[in-house]
């Protein structure tokens, strides 16, 4: 039962998978760069130049944000915290929020370890954002969170504006 391919079959086949590697070659090159630079671009649209900036003396960092988000600045007996949000409305209402939790290293405070931003052996700060539906505690499940790309694009520039200050 030995089978030949024939030659025709075979430069067939040979040509198909070219031709296939070939495309995805040329998808490659000419694909992905595009869809990297588009997403480069959707990020770079937020113009920042006009936005107010957050400044904690105590734990020396600040953080810009749009001027007409709100910003609520609270502490504990733990830790120092500030959320800053903005109310989107509609048919179902939501808030963009972005929190951040500064804490001395020696509380009892813990959590994990990759969640936090550090700046010297005295403070520790958490950075948290998420959006969720407006009626959040009316919800008979409990919190909702989800993912929007408005949100998530504008807290991006807000993080990228982060910094400690001496």
């Amino acid at each position: 039962m030995n089978k030949k391919i024939s030659t025709a079959t075979g430069i067939i086949t040979i040509i198909v998978l070219a031709v296939i590697i070939i495309g995805g070659v040329f998808a490659y090159q000419y694909y992905w760069p595009n869809l990297e630079k588009e997403q480069e671009e959707q990020q770079e649209e937020i113009n920042t130049s006009d936005w107010e900036t957050y400044r904690n003396d105590e734990v020396e960092y600040e953080i810009k944000y749009p001027k007409d988000w709100k910003v609520d600045d609270f502490a504990s007996y733990l830790s120092d915290n500030i959320d800053i949000y903005k109310d989107f409305q509609g048919e179902y209402p939501y808030q963009c929020d972005l929190s951040i939790t500064c804490f001395e290293k020696k509380s009892t405070y813990t959590s994990k370890p990759n969640d936090y931003v550090t700046k010297d052996s005295k403070h520790v700060c958490r950075i948290d954002y998420y959006a969720t539906y407006a009626d959040l505690y009316n919800m008979p499940n409990g919190p909702r969170h989800f993912y929007t790309e408005e949100c998530d694009n504008i807290f991006k520039q807000m993080l990228s504006t982060f910094k400690f200050i001496d």
